[in-house]
């Protein structure tokens, strides 16, 4: 079943807290309200990491509600110029990963586990919504990030360097950079 966990009070709570935050902060102006909805994306994002570690899964309502929260911290923040460019670069990432993968998995064996989940992509392009003009060195760090630990656990012979890694705990640092990046 994919969402074994979907009653999880962790998620239930960061969920609550994030319509909560966007909630509250509509009553006191646009500056406290972006700030609520950017805090809303880190409390959404660091419940995908818990979900990514944990389960090995990123659930789509936590990356549509990330898109979405980010989204209109964009709007509210930047304008609509900036929402826009953040919505193409998240459209252009997405194809990316997407191609990237297939043509991993056409040159490689037909059963190998593709080098990018769609929880992984689905989280790259909400990260991107978030991040707007910052959304380029918000994945490169998460990127950047990633191959650093792997390539340190190949080099020290770690006995799980073949396993596949939650690239959610990355994308959380990216989406942190690329948050202080756009401001």
């Amino acid at each position: 079943m994919r969402h074994r966990n979907l009653t999880n009070p962790w998620r239930i709570a960061a969920c609550a807290a994030a319509g909560v935050i966007g909630v509250w902060t509509l009553a006191w102006g646009d500056s406290l309200m972006a700030a609520g909805l950017a805090l809303a994306v880190v409390l959404v994002m660091a419940e995908a990491v818990r979900c990514d570690v944990a389960h090995r899964l990123v659930p789509r309502e936590l990356c549509a509600l990330m898109a979405v929260a980010g989204g209109a911290f964009q709007l509210l923040a930047f304008g609509w110029a900036t929402f826009a460019g953040a919505l193409v670069f998240a459209a252009c990432a997405i194809a990316l990963c997407c191609a990237l993968s297939f043509l991993v998995r056409r040159l490689s064996d037909e059963e190998a586990t593709p080098p990018l989940g769609g929880g992984d992509v689905r989280c790259i392009g909400a990260i991107a919504i978030a991040t707007g003009r910052g959304a380029f060195l918000a994945l490169s760090a998460g990127a950047i990030a990633a191959a650093l630990f792997c390539t340190v656990r190949f080099v020290v012979r770690s006995p799980n360097r073949r396993k596949p890694i939650p690239l959610a705990p990355f994308l959380m640092l990216g989406l942190m950079v690329g948050l202080v990046a756009c401001l």
